[in-house]
This record gives C-alpha cells, structure tokens and sequence, in this order.
C-alpha cells in the first residue's frame, strides 16, 4: 500500500524540485529519485528514521512539519503520505506545507479512511474522513480532488467515483471490485491552486509472497467448504434413513 502512494505519485516528480515531507526510512525517497527529479529532499523528525535513510539519493533533513527550514515557494511537488493523522495541530502543517509549495506546485497527501482503517493504532491523533481531508485542504488550496485507495487483491488507486461505480477494464474488474461511498480504505488527495491535470489509476499487484499466502488461504477456504458440503451430505443421508425408518413404522 505504501509503495503503490508513491508509485502513483511518480509522474509528477522529472525535473521537479521535491520534498518528502515525512520520509521515514526512506523507502519511497528511492522510488522518487528514480523517477529523475531536479532536486529531492526527504524530511522527517526521528533521527534513527534518516539514519536507515542514509545512501539514497536526495537531502535528509531532520525537522519538524510544523515547522520547516526552508523559504517559501521552494517546491513544485510536495508528497505526505500517512503523515498528517500523526501529528497534532495539523492545521499548522498544512499552512507550511502551503507555505514552501510554489503558487503552480502540487501536493499529494494522504490518510487513513477512520470509518474503514482497522482502529487502535495508538500513534494516530486524527485519522480524517474522506470529507474532512478535502475541508482541511481546502483551507490552504483552491482546488483539491479525491482520490481513493483500497485493497483488493490488488491495491488501487482511482478517483472515488471509479472505485465507487467500478468503471474498469475487464482486466482490473479480476483484481477489485465496486467500492461504496467512504468506504475506500486511504483517502488520498491532490491539492494545490491550479488544476493538476488527469492522473490515471493505479493498480500494484501485491508481491509473489503475498500472492501465495492468498492462494494458500483460498486452497484451505475450499478445503472447509469441501469437508462441511460431504458432512452435510452424510447428514441428510441419515435424515432420510430415520424418515424412512420411522415411515416403515
């Protein structure tokens, strides 16, 4: 799920001036610099976090999202992925998050969907609703636009009304399925004050291991269903038998 944010957000990054603005330990840092940006910095506030870090291409800074040690109108792309629900006062992130975008700039950001994300993860404020995500952007930036992420046996990204109305191909119908309104599990948004331009969806299969961990559980799931569909067999048969019994009686 983490490395299908980034993924999606790779046609944004050549020849841009980027910030990872909450980094981590630098996974999705890489993703990026392959994608050839002008310029890359991964930013993050736990110094074990940036010391894993080390050896990708792009600036590490540790800091603080509320706030940032760089001038205003400093980059043309910002990404924020699982990010904004760790943080108190988030209001005040998203003001530096606006402060350091360029007027054209774009930000990619994102949350988990409370109603649908599996609760108690005790390092989460505020986990945001897909409404409440677009109202906090909407403080900052003109426009902002949905996107959904959820995982199928794929893990998907679309704009909500394609997760919700399953416009896809034949293909991808294999690996999703309709999802209802709010109930995609990540909200994802592009914000900024101009229009982003169309992004297409985005579908990342899950890896070999995982692949065969699912096969495994649907062999076992119809092996049940086998054993349950013989033993019921049995027991309709020694239905009939006490019937026939009792009606020869």
């Amino acid at each position: 799920e983490h490395w299908a944010r980034y993924r999606w957000a790779v046609p944004w990054v050549e020849g841009k001036d980027v910030l990872d603005a909450g980094c981590g330990v630098g996974y999705g840092l890489r993703l990026l610099a392959s994608a050839r940006p002008r310029r890359l910095i991964g930013v993050d506030l736990a110094p074990e976090a940036l010391e894993r870090a080390r050896g990708v291409d792009a600036e590490l800074v540790q800091a603080d999202l509320h706030k940032l040690p760089f001038e205003a109108d400093s980059f043309d792309l910002i990404v924020c992925f699982e990010v904004i629900e760790h943080v108190f006062g988030h209001e005040q992130v998203l003001d530096e998050l606006r402060r350091v975008l360029r007027p054209d700039g774009t930000l990619l950001i994102s949350s988990p969907n409370r109603d649908v994300y599996a609760p108690g993860n005790p390092h989460h404020v505020h986990e945001f609703l897909p409404d409440e995500l677009r109202d906090a952007l909407a403080e900052d930036f003109e426009s902002v636009t949905l996107f959904g992420q959820h995982v199928f046996l794929a893990s998907a990204i679309a704009r909500q009304e394609e997760l919700r109305s399953g416009e896809v191909s034949a293909c991808e119908t294999a690996l999703m399925a309709p999802v209802d309104p709010g109930r995609e599990t990540y909200t994802l948004a592009v914000a900024g004050n101009g229009t982003a331009g169309e992004r297409e969806r985005l579908i990342a299969l899950a890896d070999g291991f995982e692949l065969r961990w699912w096969h495994e559980q649907l062999a076992d799931a119809n092996a049940r269903v086998a054993v349950a569909e013989r033993q019921a067999e049995e027991e309709q048969g020694r239905l009939q038998s006490r019937i026939l019994v009792l009606e020869q009686g």
